[in-house]
């Protein structure tokens, strides 16, 4: 396993959400296997981001009667693709988020898209997609840093998950949270 990640990837991690409007995350077995099933839960309800699993996964990635869950990617590089679309960011947390198979044409991250990547194996991040900010580290220690660092609170939000409202517990500005933390 890679070195958990603190200090300035943790940082820049944090400036990136936060300058993130539609922020998604993609979780994965690595994810749970270090044991960052609740920090992910708490790292999604304190951005009211939604998230997708990795398209194959052995273990619950995240609960599935959370209103944040929006299922597993799909395995065809169009579907991964429209499931992204909305998105301006996408964090992935120990996830293979970008598995095609069988191999389908096309591009699975559509374009404008920027994507952050935590994973324990360092070789990882970048290898199918470029991403903005790749860490070799521990997801779930990255989950739970980014969790614990100071922010800017507001009041609490109302966004829509599958067409429900949901009540955010409070909205995140994480934005400048790393000047914060001195």
């Amino acid at each position: 396993r890679g070195e958990p990640p603190v200090g300035v990837s943790l940082g820049a991690l944090c400036d990136r959400l936060g300058g993130s409007e539609r922020p998604v995350l993609v979780v994965g077995d690595e994810l749970v296997r270090s044991d960052g099933l609740a920090a992910a839960v708490e790292l999604a309800e304190l951005l009211g981001a939604p998230v997708h699993g990795q398209p194959l996964n052995s273990l619950l990635v995240f609960p599935s009667s959370h209103p944040l869950w929006r299922g597993p990617l799909p395995f065809a590089a169009a579907g991964i693709n429209a499931a992204l679309a909305a998105y301006d960011r996408v964090l992935v947390l120990g996830a293979d988020a970008f598995l095609v198979y069988p191999y389908t044409p096309g591009a699975a991250v559509p374009p404008g898209v920027e994507l952050l990547q935590v994973h324990p194996d360092a070789a990882q991040p970048g290898r199918t997609h470029a991403v903005a900010l790749g860490v070799g580290g521990d997801p779930a220690r990255a989950a739970r840093g980014l969790t614990a660092l100071p922010r800017k609170r507001a009041p609490p939000v109302t966004r829509t998950s599958a067409g429900f409202p949901i009540q955010v517990r409070e909205q995140t500005v994480i934005r400048g949270a790393r000047q914060a933390a001195g």
